[in-house]
């Protein structure tokens, strides 16, 4: 057994519960996911299973016995209190941002723990399908996939994603800046003249007065937001411009359409020891 993991937003949940199937593929094992971060972080929801399903949640006890089976004090402990801090040879913290560890396979046993994002396709690529038939579009029953829905699928759609509020709150490396977003449309004008936009965001001020596209349409808004149905819709969009989000990431990623167009930043974030997790065949466009 091995046990990922879970925390951050929906699209490092994503990232993390395609990583944890694609591992437990490779090492024949069965995988359960530690949501336990989310009982101290109150400011983020569990929104995994919303999206794909029930999984296999991890219990105190699962967690606390793999790092910690000898050390009753600690295992009480990380029982109790919900932490899982541990030097043990069973608990791996991911290295490097968005670089595949080949010896990663090679390193864990058939019982461990893993605490990281794991954002590289390389980890889950050969469970594609199987991620994309856990996502069941009706699964979340809000109104608005069947508002925006129809529009989508019959017109060259084209998902922008701008990402603001808490980047910029937060003071995020390498927010996507206004001259990305032109740069990209027409990069996309010139691949699709008939496209028609569908723009996700949580600052609608900032795209009303910078990104003036003639019958686009505003998806989602602060006051409106709804993380798994914007990304069910990003999905069905025939192509995507992203913002350095693992959101719209997955938004491209769970895209289906065979030749799709995808728009990406260049520079993830300012850290030159990072590189990006976006794919080789998404055209990547200075964002800073």
């Amino acid at each position: 057994m091995i046990i990922v993991k879970l925390s951050g937003g929906l699209g490092n949940q994503m990232f993390q519960y395609a990583f944890g199937i694609g591992l437990a593929q490779a090492k024949n094992v069965s995988v359960f996911f530690d949501t336990s971060w989310y009982k101290r972080n109150s400011d983020r929801n569990l929104e995994i299973e919303n999206f794909v399903g029930k999984i296999n949640e991890a219990s105190n006890y699962q967690i606390a016995n793999i790092l910690y089976p000898k050390n009753k004090i600690m295992f009480l402990f990380s029982l109790f209190t919900h932490l899982t801090w541990s030097l043990s040879k069973v608990h791996f913290v991911e290295k490097k941002f968005f670089e595949f560890d080949s010896d990663l396979y090679n390193k864990i046993s058939e019982s461990c723990y893993l605490d990281g994002y794991w954002q590289n396709e390389r980890y889950f690529i050969n469970k594609r399908e199987e991620i994309l038939n856990k996502i069941n579009l009706y699964r979340n029953t809000d109104k608005r996939i069947a508002r925006y829905l129809n529009d989508i699928r019959n017109t060259n759609s084209i998902s922008i994603h701008v990402r603001r509020g808490d980047y910029v709150k937060l003071k995020v490396d390498n927010i996507c800046n206004l001259e990305y977003f032109h740069a990209a449309l027409e990069l996309m004008k010139n691949r699709i003249p008939d496209g028609k936009y569908f723009i996700f965001t949580d600052d609608t001020n900032w795209v009303n007065k910078n990104l003036k596209i003639e019958g686009s349409c505003i998806v989602s808004s602060p006051s409106e937001l709804f993380p798994i149905t914007d990304l069910l819709l990003m999905s069905q969009c025939k192509n995507n411009i992203i913002a350095n989000s693992s959101y719209s990431w997955w938004g491209a990623w769970l895209n289906k359409n065979s030749v799709k167009v995808v728009i990406a930043p260049l520079k993830w974030n300012n850290d030159a020891t990072k590189t990006s997790p976006a794919l080789s065949e998404w055209i990547k466009i200075n964002n800073t």
